[in-house]
């Protein structure tokens, strides 16, 4: 007899002495176990690209929102200062009459005051 021959017979022999109950258990559960790994790796890589995704969304719209209201808050003192020099070359603005800007008559305001 070869050598491969009685590799093959002692191989059979230790399958014949394994239980036909654990014989077809075995490969069944390592194909189900199998199945739901790969399906709960896939849905955990899914979850992960949902979550960056949504987290890249949130990002841009509080950016956005933000440089919204910067720009609102910031623009508003450049239109405020561009009105009163339109207002001071229209000749509808007197830069010296304190009333006007708002300070009392008799407490004019000087520029040691700044």
């Amino acid at each position: 007899m070869t050598e491969r021959a009685s590799l093959l017979r002692r191989s059979y022999q230790s399958f014949t002495n394994i239980p036909i109950r654990v014989l077809l258990t075995v490969p069944f559960m390592l194909q189900l176990v199998g199945a739901v790994g790969i399906v709960g790796y896939l849905s955990d890589r899914s979850g992960q690209q949902s979550v960056r995704e949504l987290a890249d969304q949130l990002t841009q719209q509080v950016s956005r929102r933000i440089h919204d209201r910067l720009t609102t808050y910031l623009h508003t003192p450049q239109d405020v200062v561009a009105a009163n020099h339109l207002a001071v070359e229209q000749g509808t603005f007197d830069i010296n009459d304190f009333e006007q800007l708002g300070y009392p008559a008799n407490n004019p305001r000087t520029d040691a005051d700044e």
